[in-house]
C-alpha cells in the first residue's frame, strides 16, 4: 500500500493524478481523498464481503490488490500506525508487503506566496504581512492542529506562533513514520525513488497540475482592491527578491524553515544511496522520456483544441483578390485556347476544299 500525505499546496493534485493513472494502467487501486480505516477495509476486503468492517477483521481477507492511496483530511497517522501493527501477510498484494507513506514539504517562502494565491481564489484576498500570517503552518497541517485552517488562509489556532517542545516532538514522531520525505524541488527524483521503494511496478509519468488555474477575477466572494497574482503584488514590494517578505516568513515560521531543511537532508541521502544502484540511471532514463513524450501528447490535445482563429479582414481581402485575379488569367487562357482552336479548324477545312496538294499539305502542317 502507498499513501500520500497530501499537504496543501505541496504538488498534491499532481501527485492525485500520477496514483489515478497507476490505477487505469491496472497497476493499484486509488483510494481518496481520506485513508481511514474504513476506505481501506473496502479496498482490501474481498468481493462481496460486508462482514469485514475492522483492520482486525481484514486479516482474514484473501482478495488482494495493491492500494494507491492519498490522505487529505481527516485522522491519518493513528491509521499509519494500526496498520504497521499487522501481520504483513494481512498486507500482501502483488509483490509488495506493506505500507509506505510519501510526503513532500515546500520552501516555506513558496508555500506561503501558493498558499494565499489558492485561498484568494475562495474568499477574499489578503497581503501577507505580520498580522495575517499564520505561522508555521505546513508543520501544524502535519500535527493536524488547525483541522481546521480556514477557507482564507488564516487558522483557528490564531496566528499560530512557535510550535511547543511537545509539538516539536510529535512532528518528528510523525515525520519518522514517513518512508519518502522530499523536498518539493525534487518531484521527478522522488518519484523515480518511489519506484526502489515500492516496487517498479509504479509507473512515474505525470502531468503538472495547478490549481492556480481556479483563479478568477469575477469568482463571486472577492474583496478589496489587491489583484494578487505574484508575490510583488502578495507582498507590496517592487524587489524581485522580496527580501522584506521573505525575512518576515523565516522569522514567523522558523518551525517550517526546520521542516524543509529536515526532508532536504533525508532526500538527499536517500537520493545518494539510490543512485549508487546501477538500475537507477535506467529508471532515470526512463521516466525522462515518458515525461517528454507526455508534454508532447498534452502539446498535441492542446493543438487539437485551440480553436481557429478567425484571418484579419484586410487578409481575406487580399487573398480575395488574388484568387479572383487567378480566375480572371484562368478564363483568358481558356478563351485563347479556344480561338486558336476555332482558326485551326477553319483553315483544315478550307484547305480539303483546295484542289492545290501544296496548299492542303501546309494546311495540314498548320
Amino acid at each position: 500500500m502507498l499513501i500520500d500525505r497530501h499537504i496543501e499546496k505541496n504538488g498534491g493534485t499532481t501527485f492525485r493524478g500520477l496514483l489515478q493513472s497507476n490505477e487505469r494502467l491496472g497497476r493499484c487501486k486509488y483510494v481518496g481523498m481520506s485513508t481511514n480505516e474504513r476506505n481501506i477495509v473496502r479496498a482490501l476486503r474481498n468481493r462481496g464481503d460486508k462482514a469485514t468492517r475492522t483492520l482486525t477483521d481484514l486479516t482474514n481477507s484473501t482478495n488482494r490488490s495493491r492500494v494507491c492511496a492519498e490522505h487529505h483530511f481527516g485522522g491519518f497517522w493513528n491509521t499509519i500506525v494500526a496498520l504497521r501493527r499487522m501481520p504483513p501477510a494481512a498486507l500482501t498484494a502483488g509483490g509488495c508487503t506493506g505500507v509506505r507513506v510519501v510526503m513532500r514539504i515546500r520552501e516555506p517562502f513558496a508555500w506561503y506566496v501558493s498558499w494565499y494565491l489558492w485561498q484568494s481564489a475562495y474568499n477574499g484576498r489578503k497581503r501577507l504581512n505580520a498580522t495575517t500570517l499564520p505561522a508555521n503552518l505546513q508543520s501544524r497541517i502535519i500535527l493536524g492542529s488547525p483541522g481546521n485552517v480556514a477557507p482564507d488562509g488564516t487558522a483557528k489556532c490564531g496566528r499560530c506562533g512557535p510550535l511547543t517542545s511537545a509539538e516539536r516532538a510529535q512532528l518528528t514522531h510523525y515525520l519518522s513514520l514517513v518512508d519518502i520525505l522530499a523536498p518539493m524541488d525534487c518531484y521527478g527524483e522522488m518519484v523515480v525513488l518511489l519506484t526502489q521503494v515500492v516496487g517498479d511496478w509504479f509507473a512515474t509519468t505525470f502531468l503538472d497540475q495547478n490549481v492556480h488555474g481556479l483563479l478568477r477575477a469575477d469568482r463571486p466572494g472577492l474583496s478589496g482592491p489587491l489583484d494578487l497574482r505574484n508575490a510583488s503584488d502578495l507582498c507590496g514590494e517592487d524587489d524581485p527578491q522580496l527580501p522584506r517578505c521573505r525575512a518576515l516568513v523565516r522569522r514567523l515560521a522558523a518551525d517550517d524553515h526546520r521542516l524543509y531543511q529536515t526532508a532536504a537532508g533525508r532526500f538527499a541521502l536517500q537520493l545518494q544511496q539510490a543512485e549508487a544502484s546501477p538500475a537507477w540511471v535506467a529508471a532515470m532514463g526512463s521516466h525522462r522520456a515518458g515525461m517528454a513524450e507526455a508534454r508532447r501528447e498534452a502539446d498535441r490535445q492542446a493543438d487539437r483544441q485551440r480553436p481557429t482563429q478567425p484571418k484579419p479582414r484586410a487578409a481575406v481581402a487580399v487573398e480575395a483578390d488574388e484568387e479572383a485575379a487567378r480566375s480572371r488569367a484562368a478564363r483568358g487562357k481558356l478563351k485563347k485556347a479556344k480561338r486558336q482552336s476555332t482558326a485551326a479548324v477553319k483553315l483544315i477545312g478550307g484547305a480539303r476544299k483546295s484542289a492545290d496538294p501544296a496548299a492542303a499539305a501546309m494546311a495540314a502542317k498548320a
